[in-house]
């Protein structure tokens, strides 16, 4: 499985691609055309390669540079906190604090925003990071 982020010359959506073969279709500025997508927590999720099907080479999509940068930002924490539990975000954040506390870590993570804790289990907490490095989160879940 792998993460992408696509647009529409208007929105963009968070995918999640569970067929490996279809990495070489999700490069940026190629035009494909997404069926049989599963729409499920905020993602659209593909399962087979018979879903994705590339569109000849003049088509373009002109993608606003505002759109571009919004599906690439990090969110602030302080919208995070406002955000109910269940909402998947990616992003990348600054680390004050590690406790390591049984299977688990702690990283305290900030922004000029705020701060908040993320829980690290399972296999993620074989990757590290000390205080002051920028800890980086893909389809983490708040609770």
């Amino acid at each position: 499985m792998f993460h992408a982020t696509v647009a529409t010359e208007t929105e963009f959506f968070r995918v999640k691609v569970f067929d490996i073969a279809l990495e070489e279709k999700f490069i940026p500025r190629k035009v494909i055309v997404i069926s049989d997508y599963i729409g499920y927590n905020g993602f659209l999720e593909i399962y087979t390669a018979s879903c994705v099907s590339e569109v000849n080479d003049s088509n373009v999509m002109n993608i606003p540079t505002s759109l571009r940068q919004k599906a690439n930002a990090t969110p602030k924490i302080s919208t995070l906190c406002t955000q109910r539990a269940g909402t998947f975000v990616n992003g990348t954040f600054t680390v004050y604090e590690v406790s390591l506390r049984s299977e688990f870590i702690y990283y305290g993570i900030e922004d000029r925003t705020g701060r908040m804790e993320v829980v690290v289990y399972g296999q993620f907490t074989k990757l590290y990071c000390e205080p002051g490095d920028k800890l980086s989160l893909f389809c983490f879940e708040l609770s």
